[in-house]
């Protein structure tokens, strides 16, 4: 297989190739991330009506299951070496962190309190989200091979962390103690507060291998805008298009962020966008080939080769696949086999 690196100053010949991934027998699903073997982990309504966690390989979705006394269980995201980071809840509705790999399903650790959930996963396994305290206040945690590490010793609100790079650097958010969510970065100097457009509140999504950060951050006026920090923790503004507000979810080696922008003030009807240097940002139904009576909603995840996990109009998880309008297309569409850069 040949896996698409169209350079982004040829983005008005990017076009993608649509794969439904189907669900694990209900109506719904959701990819959530997505590994540069082509992998996307998510979640999915079975034929019972209930929700769990799934691996699909580039054939069929696979459930990942749960423990016997859980309701539902999702996965957030997904290694290259296919180990997954999620969640599932009980009868309880209580939340616990899990991680999945090929020996099955595997608890985390809390920080002393009743509840967690792993949220990003490092190439290397290292995961990160959040754990409750002994008083079950939410502190952003870190899963390695020696525990669970509380990135906020001695944070008194709320803290919680989405994504980990490979250089160990964590970003997420925390609540401050007038009551704002503020983007923060957590590395070896310890945790820094990222800025913001103009307002008060921020959150920080993703972060990839080169230390660029994307999220949200609020404009004033009650409006808020998809947005890229770089190294200085200066925030770009990335745009809405037709919209008023928008964010980012991910971002790859090579720049490119995926998200959603909203069309109406009640962000009831999202669009998924693909953003880049040169080109800003572009919905990504302009770039798809679709089947008739299907848009999309949302853009999840994007992969080192812009492979991109999204949802569907229909509600149902799907993969995009890039490629170049003037080249051969059919052998992207279905093989996974790594190419010689990922293999390197």
């Amino acid at each position: 297989m040949v896996l698409c690196t169209a350079s982004n100053t040829e983005a008005k010949k990017l076009r993608y190739h649509y794969v439904d991934l189907g669900t694990l027998g209900g109506r719904y699903s959701w990819g959530n991330g997505i590994n540069n073997w082509g992998q996307v982990a998510g979640v999915s309504e079975t034929e019972n009506g209930e929700f769990r966690g799934f691996l699909w390989n580039g054939k069929k979705m696979k459930n990942l299951g749960s423990f016997d006394e859980d309701v539902i269980s999702g996965a957030w995201s997904i290694n290259d070496r296919g180990q997954a980071a999620g969640f599932t809840v009980n009868a309880d509705d209580q939340r616990r962190a899990v991680a999945w790999d090929r020996n099955g399903i595997h608890e985390l650790e809390t920080l002393g309190g009743s509840e967690n959930e792993a949220l990003g996963i490092s190439v290397s396994g290292e995961i990160v989200g959040w754990a409750s305290t002994p008083d079950e206040t939410l502190h952003a945690a870190l899963w390695d091979s020696e525990g669970v590490t509380d990135l906020d010793p001695f944070q008194t609100v709320m803290s919680w962390a989405w994504s980990i790079n490979k250089s160990g650097e964590v970003v997420g958010a925390i609540l401050t103690p007038d009551d704002h969510l503020r983007a923060v970065m957590w590395s070896d100097g310890g945790m820094q507060e990222l800025g913001t457009l103009g307002g008060d509140e921020s959150e920080a999504f993703g972060i990839n291998d080169r230390g660029e950060i994307v999220g949200w951050c609020e404009l004033p006026g009650d409006v808020w805008r998809a947005c890229m920090w770089d190294s200085s923790g200066e925030p770009v503004d990335l745009g809405a298009l037709d919209g008023l507000y928008s964010e980012a979810f991910s971002i790859n080696d090579r720049g490119q962020a995926v998200g959603v922008y909203y069309l109406d003030r009640r962000r009831e009807q999202p669009r998924p966008f693909l953003w880049t240097q040169e080109q800003g940002m572009v919905d990504l139904n302009t770039l798809s080939e679709l089947p008739e009576g299907v848009a999309l909603s949302q853009a999840l995840a994007i992969n080192d080769f812009g492979w991109i996990s999204a949802t569907n109009s229909l509600g149902t998880a799907c993969l995009l696949i890039p490629y170049r309008s003037h080249e051969h297309k059919g052998h992207h569409k279905n093989s996974l086999t790594p190419s010689r850069r990922l293999r390197d």
